[in-house]
């Protein structure tokens, strides 16, 4: 997991851009984003793969690919990225509005990736995608 807390930025700088890598092909940018303040957590298979079990089956989580949480703390932005990654991506999109969390789940949608978000996430953080990705709410 990769964890990342940010405090407000109040000297006018530019906002740091935070890279997410493609879970397929971890050598590749898939996004950037930026994050005025609060945590991001990032779960994804590519990072030890099959590390993440669902305490349903005892097996493997399969219900994405990457996930990334931006909440108030790190430990809540690490417990929810994991959660996500475990219950997929519409009922972990539905967990983190609930929450008052944000994020986005990467998942792979007929040989190619697609992106999911909470409501208002892109535009909130800058969300930029590489070219032909989709992108949905």
């Amino acid at each position: 997991r990769r964890h990342h807390q940010i405090s407000p930025c109040k000297d006018g700088l530019d906002l740091p851009g935070l890279d997410l890598r493609d879970p397929r092909r971890p050598e590749e940018r898939l996004a950037s984003l930026t994050v005025e303040a609060g945590a991001v957590s990032t779960s994804g298979a590519d990072q030890k793969p099959r590390h993440i079990l669902d305490p349903r089956t005892g097996r493997a989580a399969a219900g994405a690919l990457s996930v990334t949480v931006v909440a108030s703390s790190a430990m809540e932005a690490d417990a929810l990225s994991t959660a996500v990654f475990v219950l997929g991506a519409e009922k972990g999109l539905a967990l983190l509005s609930a929450r008052g969390a944000e994020g986005l789940v990467v998942t792979e949608d007929g040989g190619g990736l697609t992106l999911r978000t909470t409501p208002g996430f892109a535009e909130r953080h800058a969300l930029v995608v590489r070219p032909g990705l989709k992108v949905r709410p």
